[in-house]
């Protein structure tokens, strides 16, 4: 590997973050529906294969027709800042830190909440650690 401006995942998570927003803004779904694709499909399918890999168990001639059908084409002034995010933080909605984001946390325990994500989370990367020392 060698160094890139803005490191790899961080270049990956702005590419999801441009197509997730103008899917927002646009009306195409909410926050819970782009939440539960993701953890429907490919999500458990990375940690499990990682990117390319599952790229090769679909079949790179799957990846190639989706590039030459051109029924998909990258968001417009995907550098601009999303009125839906701009519209939160503007509101002063940033997540649980404030008690809103892209869901209401009135009421709820943070510190509960930040508990059971963090279990959640440990268990997921052990089970991950798991599959990358015994990679299919």
């Amino acid at each position: 590997m060698k160094f890139i401006k803005g490191y790899i995942v961080n270049r990956l998570q702005q590419c999801l973050n441009r197509e997730v927003f103008y899917l927002l803004d646009n009306g195409y779904c909410d926050a819970e529906g782009i939440d539960l694709a993701a953890k429907a499909s490919f999500i458990p399918r990375a940690v499990v294969l990682g990117l390319l890999k599952r790229a090769d168990f679909g079949g790179l001639d799957m990846t190639a027709n989706n590039y030459r059908n051109h029924s998909y084409t990258m968001p417009e002034h995907g550098d601009e800042m999303p009125s839906s995010l701009e519209a939160l933080v503007d509101a002063g909605n940033l997540g649980i830190k404030s008690g809103k984001g892209f869901y209401d946390y009135t009421g709820v325990d943070i510190e509960a909440l930040k508990a059971k994500r963090d279990k959640q989370l440990f268990e997921v990367f052990r089970l991950a650690k798991k599959f990358m020392d015994d990679p299919v």
